[in-house]
């Protein structure tokens, strides 16, 4: 057989990590595969968004990197010298953009992957490993599984004892949550749907990891069809009538209660539209990993607030304390429940766009891009009707925004948080922009 690159590289990896698994003890994953794993594991390569969360949550000390930057308003609610670790990127997922040659570089002792345990999966954590040399754990993502996941996760990592804590902490909030509301049949339960995007037309289809809690608790709308995410017609949003919406789009929740689409909705009349938390990491997905577990007592005192007294103020704290490892102030628990961050733009924030713009005044508009560079300096430039404290929580009110476009796609999720039709007139009037069509806050 020919020598490629692909083939010495593996080669070159398996002859490296065969003295080290050889000493290595047998620990097995999700899937049933049973993995070599060092007797002391220090460094562990997450191969996406959802292993790189839960393993902060047990052994922030063995995270390698994130699989995206986080922000500074995110890194206010972790630990600064982890939060801040470089940007490895993922193996799985939409928009994997780490390599082997890049996991070889790291040296981990393990590369862990949280989602499904389906044949796909499998089949690629034992090619990766035949090809590193590295063991390829797969642990079950699916949320009823996080304590039983926890306590996989800390075989594998040597860390029984703190596993326990997260895991009994995960199974007693399961337990309480849905012991309380057993009594209610299911097509009793408030009729659910869930908003995504600045229009509110994304949303989870049955089954979905993206509206597990939601079912868990009540009727999804959308439930009628299997998937994923999907797009929906306001149409059949209409139809379906929900009593209750919960989205994370900072833009559609600040709008839909004016929107004269959305006014015949139930949940639209009688003012039961909700914000979801989303800081650092979203209270019911976005993405779908441990951070759901306080979005369960959210949904759960939203959803049935006279079977749900506790203070949710207490909870967050208690459960970022032992979660996230930083015990938050009370300003910031305030800023989380409200649904903040995300969309802050801070003082000296650059972002990021792409512009689609007419060539001259007058002309059509054009999907050719231009770069533009635009400077705000003076008090209010939000003007009367897009105040900063109520949009994009704009802080100091002189603060310096600069905008500087670009060409590539710079931010990974189809869904911001609704800031940019708040941006968009502010671009248009300031910079000739029509539309701003991506963008990022660094």
């Amino acid at each position: 057989m020919p020598l490629t690159r692909r083939s010495l590289l593996a080669a070159s990896a398996a002859a490296l990590a065969a003295p080290r698994l050889a000493r290595a003890a047998g620990v097995t994953d999700a899937t049933g595969r049973t993995l070599p794993i060092p007797q002391r594991v220090e460094r562990v390569f997450p191969a996406g968004p959802p292993a790189a969360i839960l393993l902060y949550t047990l052994a922030p000390d063995l995270l390698l990197g994130w699989p995206r930057p986080n922000r500074p308003e995110e890194c206010a609610y972790m630990l600064a010298d982890i939060c801040t670790r470089p940007t490895v990127g993922r193996l799985t997922g939409r928009g994997n953009t780490a390599n082997l040659e890049v996991v070889l570089a790291l040296k981990p002792d393990l590369i862990l992957d949280v989602g499904s345990t389906r044949a796909t999966f499998v089949s690629l954590a034992e090619r990766v490993q035949a090809q590193t040399g590295i063991p390829y754990a797969l642990l079950d993502g699916r949320f009823d599984a996080i304590p039983a996941t926890y306590r996989r996760l800390g075989e594998l990592v040597r860390r029984e004892a703190d596993a326990k804590k997260l895991a009994d902490y995960s199974e007693r909030t399961l337990q309480t949550i849905t012991g309380r509301i057993a009594d209610i049949a299911q097509d009793k339960r408030p009729r659910v749907y869930y908003a995504r995007g600045p229009r509110g037309l994304v949303t989870g289809l049955g089954g979905s990891i993206n509206v597990e809690t939601i079912e868990l608790l009540a009727q999804n709308v959308a439930g009628g069809a299997h998937g994923g995410l999907a797009n929906v017609s306001i149409e059949q949003v209409l139809l379906w009538n929900p009593q209750v919406i919960v989205t994370i789009d900072l833009f559609f929740a600040g709008t839909v209660r004016s929107d004269p689409a959305w006014q015949a909705v139930d949940a639209v009349k009688s003012g039961k539209v909700h914000l979801s938390p989303k800081m650092p990491f979203g209270w019911v997905d976005f993405p779908p990993s441990v951070n759901r577990m306080i979005g369960l007592w959210w949904l759960a005192k939203i959803l049935y607030p006279e079977r749900f007294p506790e203070d949710m103020g207490k909870l967050t704290r208690e459960f970022y304390a032992t979660f996230y490892h930083r015990t938050p102030t009370d300003a910031q628990i305030a800023d989380v429940l409200a649904g903040r961050g995300g969309e802050m733009v801070r003082a000296g924030a650059v972002l990021r766009l792409q512009v689609s713009s007419p060539a001259k005044a007058g002309d059509p508009v054009s999907t050719n891009r231009r770069e533009v560079r635009c400077a705000y300096e003076r008090p209010g430039i939000l003007g009367p009707r897009l105040r900063g404290d109520d949009t994009l929580g704009l802080r100091p009110r002189n603060a310096r925004i600069q905008i500087v476009p670009v060409r590539i796609v710079l931010f990974n999720e189809p869904d911001l948080p609704g800031t940019i039709p708040f941006l968009q007139p502010l671009l248009a009037a300031n910079c000739g922009l029509d539309i701003a069509v991506l963008f990022e806050v660094d």
